[in-house]
């Protein structure tokens, strides 16, 4: 071996020496002659800002804690009750940090310490202040969307707040004077669920926006909340009403041939024949003081086949029956409409077409008016249809008569292509035939949600 070769081996073999033997500082592990110390602390949701951890003040887990100092940088997590410890740290000054951006600090962010074999480290502690969003469940006894003071609150209510950015849920019940409080929330964005009380009894619905009540009158869902660390929201209050109702069919319109027809109207006179095609629509209405899950049936007789679904309810077809539907509820007085496009298959003398407003899931007031049934009847095909008719007249549910609603043969119906496709209709009156607030789920959204999470 020659003179630079044997240099160079031992210069090699020093430097893994001195490397086995020297402290790793900066991965935070001390050498194992070094004398060292532990010590620990806390971090806590301080929910009153003191700086001083009280009873029923929780702890923050999975928060992390950094020491920096003579022996290098260490870091801790804090397990479950917010507590962190550090261990074989070796002696000298340092500093202790915590900061988080999703919560507002309430004590100093560094705490200095220092480490010998004369002193005992003291707990090195932090506090942190979550957002929040504080409330009241109450019974809306007179309906007018305010909070009067007499009117009852809800106990056991439930309640859920969702993540919109983790897709996490968490939940609250309201105490028996009906408050509730989501804490300790990460900065972020989110909306809260107020809890369906269909099922309960009385049966109870979303009071009227607008007022007190920070939910939707027709899937409980609040608007989008956007939180800043540590930021306090109070009088997030629920609103309900005891449901009443009445599911109402209004209308039984046949469109053909760019025109349209009231079938109610006797003096209506239609020559239908085989190889004829066209569109029935039945209309209904909610009627009350709540949102209404509203579903109709058309009920065709034989010999008219069923091409085709018509109007803005959602729907599907069995047999000589469109059955439809909305899947979120529906704001009381709004006209929505259930139809089909159909095509005369065989000529046919006494059949009847149905329209039925099913009955309400809060039940019915009135279940005399759910129902429209009119006489049709197809002959064999022989020249062109005829038809005699007299101008007829549609009344909304508040008994106003409307110049422009679908008419017969001399009113045309300017907008039959949206109507098939959204559910719209000419007056403002009429319903949209989609949801009106979209919720990403039902009116059960959250109670699913709980469901699922206890599964």
């Amino acid at each position: 071996m020659s003179k630079y070769s044997k240099l160079a081996a031992r210069a090699t073999a020093a430097a893994m020496i001195a490397a086995a033997v020297s402290p790793m500082l900066f991965t935070g592990t001390a050498a194992a002659d070094a004398p060292t110390s532990t010590f620990g602390g806390s971090v806590w949701f301080d929910r009153d800002s003191d700086g001083v951890a009280d009873a029923g003040e929780p702890g923050r887990q999975g928060a992390v804690v950094k020491a920096s100092g003579a022996g290098g940088e260490f870091f801790a997590n804090t397990d479950a009750n917010g507590k962190f410890t550090f261990q074989k740290i070796p002696f000298g000054a340092y500093d202790v940090t915590h900061s988080d951006n999703g919560f507002a600090a309430t004590t100093a962010a560094t705490v200095k310490i220092t480490l010998n074999a004369a002193t005992t480290a003291e707990s090195v502690d932090f506090g942190v202040r979550g957002a929040s969003i504080c409330g009241t469940s109450w019974n809306d006894a007179n309906g007018d969307g305010k909070h009067q003071a007499d009117e009852p609150r809800i106990g056991d209510n439930f309640l859920g707040l969702h993540n919109e950015t983790t897709g996490k849920d968490s939940y609250e019940n309201t105490n028996a004077d009906g408050t509730y409080c989501f804490q300790d929330i990460q900065a972020g964005t989110y909306h809260v669920g107020a809890n369906d009380r269909l099922l309960m009894s009385p049966q109870q619905g979303w009071t009227k926006e607008g007022g007190d009540s920070k939910f939707s009158f027709v899937n409980g869902r609040s608007a989008t909340l956007t939180l800043t660390p540590g930021q306090k929201i109070e009088n997030f209050d629920a609103g309900y009403q005891v449901g009443k109702m009445d599911v109402r069919a209004t209308q039984l319109l046949l469109i053909w041939g760019g025109t349209t027809y009231d079938l109610k109207d006797p003096n209506t006179s239609l020559s239908i024949q085989v190889g004829d095609e066209f569109t029935i629509v039945g209309g209904v209405v909610p009627e009350g003081n709540v949102a209404e899950q509203l579903r109709a049936d058309l009920t065709l007789p034989e010999g008219l086949k069923i091409v085709d679904k018509f109007g803005g309810m959602s729907s599907h077809i069995y047999g000589q029956k469109v059955s439809g539907y909305f899947t979120e509820r529906r704001h009381p007085g709004l006209v929505e409409f259930v139809g089909a496009k159909v095509k005369v298959e065989k000529a046919f003398a006494t059949g009847e077409i149905k329209l039925e407003g099913l009955k309400s899931i809060y039940g019915e007031t009135n279940l005399t008016n759910n129902v429209i049934t009119v006489p049709f009847h197809a002959i064999e095909a022989e020249g062109h249809p005829s038809t005699t008719t007299a101008p007829a007249t549609t009344t909304t549910t508040a008994g106003v008569v409307q110049a422009n609603m679908p008419q017969a043969k001399v009113t045309k119906v300017a907008a039959t292509g949206e109507l098939a496709q959204t559910g719209a209709n000419p007056m403002p009156i009429l319903g949209l035939g989609a949801g009106l607030l979209a919720a990403g789920g039902g009116a059960l959204w959250f109670t699913r949600r709980k469901a699922a999470a206890r599964d």
